[in-house]
């Protein structure tokens, strides 16, 4: 890209849509478990592509960071891995993963514990060694976060699902509360949207 004479900036949306993704992929699963040789192994392609796009002006991977307006990847996957924990607290499909404690029964019992959650799998080695605790683990410390989250949620009046922001709302009664608009050329049946059976 730098011999077609292509801006820093032009470069850096590259690395950061194209690049970026394939380093990144899956994160959450394997932050945790990566040794820090691995972890600079990552670094040092952003590393490298950022010589590559400041050339002469790289200055140092800090200030080439900075003027990139980039973190470092350790941190963006810490951010990405939190964010990822913190979906899975409160998504249907995630719901195995942990056993939620009862906070009303701990006060009438007088031992309030602060967790949210504890594994709902047995401690086994294949558990340990996986992200979940992990997981479990930012999901304890972030409670506050999660609790406003929560509060924050729109549900549906109709069938009581939840959801995080009115557009999605809107998508849901789009999908599964109107009146279906297009008849299937086949069969009597009715969808909300063109569909042949």
């Amino acid at each position: 890209m730098a011999q077609y004479e292509a801006r820093p900036e032009q470069m850096i949306v590259i690395v950061q849509r194209y690049i970026m993704p394939h380093l990144e992929l899956s994160a959450p699963m394997w932050h945790f478990m990566i040794t820090v040789k691995e972890s600079n192994m990552i670094e040092d392609v952003i590393k490298d592509s950022l010589r590559i796009i400041y050339g002469e002006r790289y200055g140092g991977y800090h200030s080439a960071l900075k003027r990139a307006g980039m973190i470092r990847m350790d941190e963006r996957r810490a951010k990405l891995t939190k964010k990822f924990a913190i979906k899975t607290y409160s998504h249907e499909k995630f719901k195995e993963w942990y056993v939620r404690i009862d906070q009303k029964e701990q006060r009438t019992r007088g031992d309030m514990n602060p967790n949210l959650v504890k594994p709902s799998l047995p401690n086994t080695e294949r558990l340990r060694d996986s992200a979940i605790p992990k997981f479990i683990e930012i999901i304890n410390n972030n409670r506050d976060q999660i609790r406003a989250d929560l509060l924050r949620r729109v549900e549906c009046r109709r069938c009581g699902k939840a959801y995080t922001s009115m557009y999605n709302l809107s998508q849901h009664h789009k999908y599964q509360h109107s009146a279906p608009g297009h008849q299937c050329l086949q069969c009597p049946q009715n969808y909300s949207h063109v569909q042949i059976c």
